[in-house]
């Protein structure tokens, strides 16, 4: 489980991303934090789920998801996955993972 305050910083930079005109279904925590493995040099590895990211993906969108880590967490590190591809892709190997071990967080 992980901590209520990291949920809330989470939650926090999905506001912002929101405000820079990335509507967000979810977002996915993954990686060494979602496994209860974090240490100080760990970065936040999260996936940012949204219909704006299904083809075709515009990069001015994506870069959204990097600036707002500047205005919430810099450790966040994004990763933009489209709607329909978080349902429908099996091949992808990072979203195996994240399916397995990710933890969904859900916007305010």
């Amino acid at each position: 489980m992980v901590a209520q305050s990291l949920v809330e910083t989470i939650q926090h930079y999905l506001q912002v991303v929101h405000q820079r005109g990335v509507p967000v279904d979810f977002a996915v925590l993954y990686g060494s934090v979602a496994r209860g493995e974090m240490n100080d040099w760990s970065d936040i590895d999260l996936m940012v789920v949204s219909p704006l990211f299904d083809p075709p993906r515009r990069h001015e969108d994506v870069d959204q998801i990097w600036i707002a880590t500047l205005d919430a967490d810099a450790r966040i590190e994004p990763v933009a996955i489209g709607s329909r591809q978080w349902r429908e892709d099996e091949t992808a190997g990072l979203l195996s993972i994240a399916r397995r071990e990710g933890q969904i967080i859900y916007p305010h």
